[in-house]
This record gives C-alpha cells, sequence and structure tokens, in this order.
C-alpha cells in the first residue's frame, strides 16, 4: 500500500512539473504488432528485388563465400553431430555475453559483414536474414550484402524467427535448428526453444562453434594473458572484503555457490582488470564461489606473478580468502562435478544490461539444484564507495578537457579551409583522450554522425564510407572514455552553420528534458522506469521523441553500460535508485534521412535533504559530466526561467572545474573555446525577436563582462 501510494505521490508531482513548464502528455503504450500473412522485409538500398550472385555494391561485405562453406557444414554429420540442420542461428555474444567481444569472437561479423553491438542472424539453405533493433536499421543496410534480409524488430509485421525460418525452408516434418548453448543466454535460449516447438522446430545444442569451423584464415588472434591488478588507490575496497560480502549475500539466500561468468563482475570482485573485450577492461575467466573457497579458470591455467600474489594463489589448503587457478576448459569437467555436492547453486538471471548466464552453463547444473536470481555482485558493483565517486569526478573533469581541446582543435582547422570526414573526426578526439592521466583509452567505438548519419542513433563511421563534416546540418558526437579511476559516456551536438529552426527547437527540447530529470527529487521508492516521461515530456509536447532508452547505470573503469539501472518507460524490469548509483540521461531527436540531436550527461544519485521526509530518504542527482552545450541550438523560447537558470549554473561549474584545468596548458585554445560556449544566457527575457539585435547584444555583452573577470581570476 505504502508503494502504490508513493508511485501516486511520484505521478502528482510529474503532472504539476509538466504543467509549469512547456511540456506535453504522458506515455503512450505502444500497439503490440499484429501478425498476418504478409510480413514485412526492410527495403534494401540501391538492391535488385532478386540479388544475383553478381550483386556487389561498394562498401558492403561480400560473404556469400562464407554462407556457401556454412550451409556445406551445416549438413556435415561429423561438425553437426546428428542429423542435418535446416537453419543455424548465429549471435553477436562471446561465451562470458560481455556486449563488447573481441574480434576473434565476432562471428556475426564474419558471416554477415554487420558490425552493431546487437543482432541475430539465421541462415537456411534458402536463404539468410538479420534481426536488429532500430539503433542499426540503416547501419545493416549500408553493411550487408544485397542477399541478405534485414528483419527490423520494432516494426509491425515483422516475421519471428519460427515465421521466417519456416518460409525458408523447404522440407516436410520437423525442423532443426541449431546454435551455439555457450553463446546464448539463458532466457533468450528457453524464448526462442519454446516458440520453435510451437512451429514443429527443435532447436539443437551445437557444442562445436559452426563459424569457427570455416573461420581458419585471417580470424585475429586471442591476445596473451592481459590480467592486472586494479589498485586500491582506485578500487576503494578490497577484494576480500568484497567477497565476504558477497558470501554473505549467499548465505542470506540459501545458496550454497555462485557461478559467475559475467566478466565486469569478475574484475570488479578480485579487483582485477584486463585487455580481454573491446573498450571493456576485463580479463577472460570463469570463477565459482563457494563459501569457504574460490576457483578460477583462466586460460593457460596462469596469472601474472603480480596478480598471483594479489590473490594469494600460493597457499589455498584452508585459506578462504586464497584463490585456486585451473585450465579455462576445465570449469566445463569441475561445473557438473560440484553440482552434486550441492543443495543450491546460484545462477545469475538476465536483469537490464547482465544477460545472466549461457545456457550451456545452466544446463551443467540438475534443474533441481538451481537457484536463478539476479547476480547480487551485480547490486553490489553498481554501487560505488567514497573513493570511486571522487575517482569518477575527476574522470570526468579530464574528460571534458579532452574534449573542448578537440574541439578547439577541430574548429580551427575548419576555419582553416580543411575538409574532415566523421571518421577522422572519431580517430583524432580518441587519440585527444588517450592523452589524458590515467586514460586507458575509448570506453566505446566514438559516434560521429554528420546529417543524416546524426538521424542513426549508433552510427559509426567507417574509413571509406564517412561524410564529410560541412556547416548546413548538426553533427552528433557520442564518446567516452576509461580511465583508471572511472568510466565516461557523453554526447554533444554542435552545428557550424546557420541552424533551422527545427533544428533549435528538437535540440532545445532534448535538453530541456535533459535538465528537467536531472532536478527531479524523489522518495527511495521510486523505480528507474518511473523517472522516463521527464526527459521525453518537452519532446511529447511537440510529437517529436526517441527510439532509444533514455539512460543506463555506468562503471568504474568497466563496462559503459552498467546493469541493472536502465531507464526507460517500457522496461519490465523494477530496480530503484540507490545513493552511489551512476547513470546517464540522453533523450535525442532523429528526422531520419537528414539531422539528429543526442544531449547526453552522466548522473550521480544522492541523499538530498527534503522539508518534509513523510516517505522516507529522497535522492536526488547531481551532474558528473562537464562538457559545455551548444548555445548556437539552443532557442531559449523553449525553456522556463528555471531551465535558463540550470544551464548558467552549469557553465559556472565547467568555466570553475574544467576551465582551471585548462589554464594550466600552454595552448589556451581549448580555455577559449570553452568560454564562447559557456556564456551567460538571460534567464528573465521576453521571447527572442530574430529581427532585433537588442537581445543578441545583451549576450556578447554579458559574456564579455564575464569573460575579463574568469580570465583576470
Amino acid at each position: 500500500m505504502k508503494r502504490n501510494m508513493d508511485r501516486l505521490s511520484l505521478l502528482l508531482t510529474i503532472a504539476v512539473i509538466m504543467s509549469r513548464g512547456d511540456v506535453g502528455g504522458a506515455a503512450q503504450v505502444q500497439p503490440q504488432p499484429s501478425r498476418s500473412a504478409q510480413f514485412t522485409i526492410a527495403p534494401r538500398t540501391n538492391c535488385p528485388k532478386i540479388p544475383t550472385d553478381n550483386t556487389e555494391l561498394p562498401g558492403r561485405a561480400n560473404t556469400r563465400v562464407s554462407l556457401k562453406e556454412l550451409r556445406q557444414v551445416m549438413r556435415s554429420v561429423e561438425h553437426v553431430r546428428g542429423p542435418p540442420l535446416d537453419a543455424y542461428i548465429v549471435t553477436t555474444e562471446d561465451e562470458h555475453q560481455t556486449g563488447s567481444p573481441l574480434n576473434h569472437d565476432r562471428r556475426l561479423r564474419f558471416i554477415s559483414g554487420f558490425s552493431g553491438s546487437t543482432g541475430e542472424a539465421i541462415i537456411t539453405k534458402l536463404g539468410s536474414a538479420l534481426w536488429t533493433d532500430a539503433r542499426y536499421y540503416g547501419q545493416a543496410d549500408s553493411e550487408l550484402g544485397c542477399n541478405w534480409q534485414i528483419l527490423r524488430n520494432g516494426i509491425r509485421n515483422t516475421p519471428t524467427a519460427a515465421e521466417w525460418i519456416s518460409q525458408n525452408v523447404n522440407r516436410k516434418g520437423k525442423i532443426r535448428v541449431g546454435a551455439d548453448p555457450k553463446l546464448v543466454p539463458h532466457h533468450t535460449w528457453i524464448t526462442w526453444a519454446t516458440e520453435f516447438e510451437k512451429n514443429n522446430m527443435t532447436l539443437i545444442p551445437i557444442l562445436a562453434n559452426l563459424i569457427d569451423s570455416i573461420w581458419t584464415s585471417d580470424r585475429p588472434e586471442m591476445p596473451s594473458m592481459s590480467m592486472f591488478v586494479h589498485s586500491f588507490e582506485y578500487t576503494g575496497e578490497t577484494w576480500q572484503s568484497k567477497v565476504k560480502r558477497v558470501r554473505g549475500a549467499l548465505q542470506a539466500m540459501g545458496a550454497d555457490a555462485l557461478v559467475v561468468t559475467a566478466l565486469d563482475e569478475i574484475a570488479w570482485l578480485l579487483n582485477i582488470r584486463g585487455r580481454d573485450a573491446m573498450y571493456l577492461p576485463v580479463a577472460r575467466a570463469y570463477v565459482i564461489l563457494f563459501h569457504q573457497k574460490i576457483f578460477m579458470y583462466v586460460p593457460g591455467a596462469s596469472v601474472p606473478e603480480s596478480v598471483s600474489n594479489h590473490l594469494r594463489t600460493f597457499n589455498c589448503i584452508s585459506d578462504p580468502f586464497c584463490v585456486r587457478i585451473f585450465e579455462y576448459d576445465q570449469f566445463w569437467k569441475d561445473l557438473p562435478t560440484f553440482s552434486q555436492s550441492w543443495n543450491k547453486v546460484l545462477l545469475p538471471v538476465q536483469f537490464s544490461y547482465n544477460s545472466g548466464c549461457s545456457h550451456r552453463v545452466v544446463t551443467q547444473v540438475p534443474e533441481e539444484k538451481r537457484m536463478m536470481q539476479p547476480s547480487p555482485i551485480m547490486m553490489l558493483k553498481a554501487v560505488k564507495n567514497s573513493v570511486e565517486i571522487e575517482g569518477m569526478k575527476r574522470a570526468h573533469i579530464r574528460d571534458a578537457v579532452a574534449l573542448c581541446e578537440f574541439m578547439a582543435y577541430f574548429e580551427d582547422k575548419m576555419s582553416e579551409g580543411e575538409k574532415w570526414s566523421e571518421f577522422q573526426v572519431a580517430s583524432t578526439l580518441d587519440k585527444f583522450r588517450y592523452d589524458q592521466h590515467l586514460s586507458q583509452g575509448a570506453s566505446f567505438k566514438t559516434i560521429v554522425g554528420f546529417g543524416p548519419n546524426g538521424a542513426q542513433p549508433h552510427y559509426r563511421p567507417q574509413l571509406n564510407s564517412s561524410l564529410v563534416i560541412a556547416k548546413n546540418s548538426t553533427l552528433v558526437i557520442d564518446s567516452g572514455g576509461q580511465y583508471l579511476d572511472g568510466t565516461t559516456d557523453v554526447s554533444r551536438t554542435f552545428h557550424f552553420g546557420s541552424p533551422t529552426l527545427k533544428q533549435q527547437e528538437a535540440y532545445t527540447r532534448a535538453l530541456a528534458g535533459l535538465l528537467t530529470l536531472s532536478k527531479l527529487r524523489f522518495p527511495n521508492s521510486v523505480d528507474t522506469t518511473d523517472v522516463d516521461v521527464l526527459a521525453r515530456s518537452h519532446l511529447w509536447a511537440a510529437g517529436m521523441d526517441y527510439m532509444h532508452g533514455t539512460g543506463h547505470g555506468i562503471g568504474s573503469f568497466l563496462g559503459v553500460h552498467e546493469p541493472p539501472i536502465s531507464i526507460h518507460y517500457n522496461s519490465r524490469q523494477k530496480k530503484s535508485f540507490e545513493a552511489g548509483h551512476f547513470l546517464t540521461v540522453e533523450p535525442g531527436f532523429y528526422q531520419d534521412g537528414d539531422f539528429g540531436v543526442r544531449v547526453e550527461n552522466v548522473l550521480e544519485v544522492v541523499l538530498v535533504k527534503q522539508k518534509y521526509n513523510v516517505s522516507g530518504p529522497y535522492y536526488g542527482f547531481k551532474t558528473t559530466t562537464l562538457v559545455p552545450y551548444e548555445p548556437k541550438l539552443i532557442n531559449t523560447d523553449f525553456l522556463t526561467p528555471d531551465l535558463r537558470k540550470m544551464i548558467n549554473e552549469y557553465n559556472a561549474k565547467v568555466r570553475q572545474l574544467v576551465g582551471s584545468e585548462l589554464k594550466k596548458k600552454p595552448d589556451l585554445k581549448g580555455f577559449k573555446w570553452m568560454m564562447q560556449k559557456t556564456g551567460y544566457i538571460p534567464e528573465w527575457l521576453p521571447p527572442k525577436n530574430s529581427k532585433s539585435s537588442m537581445h543578441q547584444e545583451s549576450i556578447k555583452l554579458s559574456f564579455l563582462i564575464l569573460s575579463v573577470v574568469t580570465i583576470l581570476l
């Protein structure tokens, strides 16, 4: 009853906030796609209706030879260990479901050419198809050859996997569909198997991956052992203390052991890091955590001496805080053996950005002994301690310095007449970030989208196909860095000419949504899904929206998409905020084929004092990101006075914290660029008259005074 009252109070609060500003209605329930005999297949750009073996387009992958080889091994008893397969599923995952596999593990890209982070492909004798979501529609179309069909999740009448297979397998009897159970999360496998069974199909676990059998040349090598100790200076807690806390959670749940397959959880638990995933500083391993023992399985059954000393691997007779090291593949023999003596073992399930255990892991434990629950490590890891919080703040200051210096450099080059491509912007920005103190590289592949490419939320520029940056549209840059003391993720939109009124309105409404959510104060019973409408409210007022979630958790020198936080009003998984959580808020707008805008900040969840705390502790947000907004795209007509004040306060904070670092640089171009972007916005003025110069002159005068004072200080 109390939780229902808290939720009602929140909704009333949202209604009051929305009534005070230029915001619009509530979330609309998305209609469920209806099924019909006529399925929706995405049209392919520049492809003939019936592609031939000679149909090739520049910049698109030609995978015909690989597909032919795969279809051959699908019929091979030697590889399949049974009757031939009618269909084979290939996913983006590695066996730890990291979401950012190394090039060695990017099997979906090998067989299809698709480089996005989310997708599944199905190959039959008659066809090949890729399913992906709205973030990657355009990217898939530009990367895949014309012999591939693209199925767009979320579009009405898009066929399910079973429906598509039925149309592309020409035989009677039960259809056999194969997949590698190590590369499929358990919850996904069960969903597929249930759907297939209803359609006279059987999902077959193929333990010897079929892509691996044909990907024998030009396959990137696995890196050598890259594990290293993550210092207490940055973690703020010993690994023994973390293990003790996790064991306490297991005891409270009644579990004898925990199987840890998520690499970021292993990294956090044992205070180690590595280079075994793209942009994610983790080491490849499995861990089984007992109440009195810890087993870790790593390639070669060896770790560097510094890590061995750190994990106390040398004396494991009776020490409960000693890590026993075994060969990586030994895990598959030990897990079913240990299961015989356990009453219950906790196997993590899917939650938010955590995919949980693979189907192969789950099937190694008898069903009656499985405890299928969200990982306690995931929950503990998301709450940062005081050392991690301070590290995140410092990392974001350095990150802002890198972005300010890069933008100053980039705009100088443009003013000199140089023509820069999206790819050049991304690669050069990465170098500026890498030069920062404690930098360990990017936290994800940098997104740079100009004009129509900016309308693809997760567009990644390629060397030979990226657009040249011009002055007639917006430029969206979404990037982040890994630092020893924190992880960053920031989106900013720029314009180097004269933006249109629609571009200004879209940007300002997205910014207003970011600011409106950032100022929220709320009781501790509020779920992450509850606050999403605030970020969208200003856009909804104009009939605008964006197809992606509003935000996600972010790690401390770990994953840039960290569970359990996921902000989206359609999410079915609930999680309350806690002080010490860090998360992103990233509203945007995308005009297909024209332009895009997105603004993104990282926020920290903090305790706040309210006059009356009748429903328990209250939380609020502190903005951690310190990169200037684009004043050229701000139309103050769409901002209430309190939102204008928030921008001015933010600009003052950027000038103070980032400005002090930029002034230490031998070249002050970054400082001057930052000052130009953080000028004062009049908080109480009538709507702008574009034909009058009075408004512009008042801004210039205010900025001039502020600049002089800041430089003197």
